[in-house]
């Protein structure tokens, strides 16, 4: 058996601009991605995974194919009966540990499924093919398009994969497409790993200012989204979501003068935190400032 200390994890190939664009493609973002592959195929200790998407992407698998040979998966999915009884196992976890009258979805139990049968699939098939690789040392790194479906299929599958620490994501421009980010930005600045792997990632938006987004980066569907606290300038900070309230679990907290945000990660969504104009200290705020993080 030969080891893998690299996995390279393609999740719904080709790369698109947007689902509200209907999908359409984005040329540079995958033409990149076949660089990439070209390149790293050459180590010999890595492998490489291909989710594609409805529409398929036989230029990449076959870009993969040539440059991992045997390394190269593509589409694994497994419902044999030892899996089928994990996924029943994930089921029957969430209604205990979640409740059977939360607040989360059978979308995520449905996306929880499709990770199982996924990973499960990979495990066994590098393994009929005479590899293995070491949970706690391999490093996984996810490429995708920056939606809902690439955030909670990482997470998921690094989880499923047995994983001690988050995938590691690209949301470099050139690597990936930010059209569903909430704002339009100019550049990735850096990602900063939080406890309980809470995953933040700050952007520069196009007017200058910063913007933070976090996600959940290792969860399985029993757990309840993790949360990371966060101290800033309540007066400073503007918060973007879905509703046109502050929801209840960003509040603020803490002696005059300080504030306290607690943003809950959800798969596939992100809180957004943007500084009110004249602020452009957020950005030094949210790199020195934090972090204090947690698990509810």
């Amino acid at each position: 058996m030969k080891e893998l200390r690299k996995i390279y994890l393609f999740i719904h190939a080709p790369a698109h601009l947007s689902y509200r664009e209907l999908m359409k493609p984005n040329p540079p973002v995958e033409e990149n991605w076949k660089k990439l592959v070209a390149e790293r195929g050459q180590d010999e200790e890595s492998g490489i995974c291909i989710i594609q998407g409805s529409a398929g992407d036989p230029e990449l698998v076959a870009s993969a194919e040539e440059h991992f040979g045997d390394r190269c998966v593509v589409d694994p999915c497994d419902e044999g009966p030892e899996t089928m009884l994990l996924i029943a196992q994930d089921l029957e976890r969430t209604f205990r540990e979640r409740g059977a009258h939360e607040q989360w979805l059978p979308y995520e139990m449905w996306s929880s499924c499709n990770a199982r049968k996924w990973a499960e699939g990979l495990k066994k098939e590098l393994a009929r093919r005479g590899y293995f690789y070491d949970p706690e040392d391999v490093q996984v790194e996810s490429f995708g398009n920056w939606t809902g479906c690439y955030h909670k299929y990482s997470m998921f599958m690094g989880k499923y994969l047995g994983l001690s620490r988050p995938v590691k994501k690209h949301p470099e421009p050139e690597l990936s497409s930010l059209e569903e980010v909430p704002m339009k930005v100019s550049r990735f600045v850096e990602s900063v790993p939080l406890d309980h792997h809470v995953q933040l990632f700050i952007f520069q938006r196009e007017d200058g200012r910063p913007m933070a987004q976090f996600f959940d980066g290792l969860r399985g569907v029993w757990e309840k989204p993790h949360v990371a606290k966060v101290k800033l300038d309540p007066q400073g900070l503007v918060y973007r979501g879905r509703g046109r309230r502050l929801p209840s679990r960003v509040h603020h907290g803490g002696r005059k003068g300080e504030g306290l945000g607690r943003i809950q990660s959800c798969f596939g969504r992100s809180r957004n935190l943007r500084p009110r104009r004249g602020n452009s200290g957020l950005l030094q705020d949210i790199r020195s400032k934090l972090w204090e993080s947690g698990s509810d």
